[in-house]
């Protein structure tokens, strides 16, 4: 079986006299999908709302507190790489929903020699 952990993260654009929402998001939805992690993520706005929900899947046996603290990190790293700030902690204060999961594993079978 293949543990997975499911984090999601719903944080506040707060993009006061910056710009256009629209264009700002989609810096942000760059510089998120940039990142060197090869963690399975995903990224979408509510313009309505202005939340980003961010959504990361970790492959393996993650301790809670560890997969959020590397989901924090790499959303901090994309709001700044967008050449957006964080210094109102609505970072911090994201709603996050970590759900741990399974998943069957493929079954190969060991070629024996002959």
């Amino acid at each position: 079986m293949i543990s997975t952990t499911y984090l999601e993260a719903h944080i506040g654009l707060d993009v006061a006299g910056a710009g256009d929402p629209e264009q700002i998001f989609v810096a942000l939805a760059d510089a998120f999908h940039a990142l060197p992690n090869p963690t399975v993520r995903d990224i979408a706005f509510n313009l309505a709302t202005r939340e980003v929900t961010m959504s990361f899947t970790f492959a393996g046996n993650h301790q809670p507190d560890e997969a959020l603290r590397t989901a924090l990190v790499m959303g901090r790293t994309a709001f700044h790489q967008a050449g957006l700030g964080t210094g109102n902690d609505t970072c911090n204060l994201a709603r996050w929903n970590i759900i741990p999961s399974f998943e069957r594993a493929s079954t190969q079978r060991a070629t024996q020699p002959v």
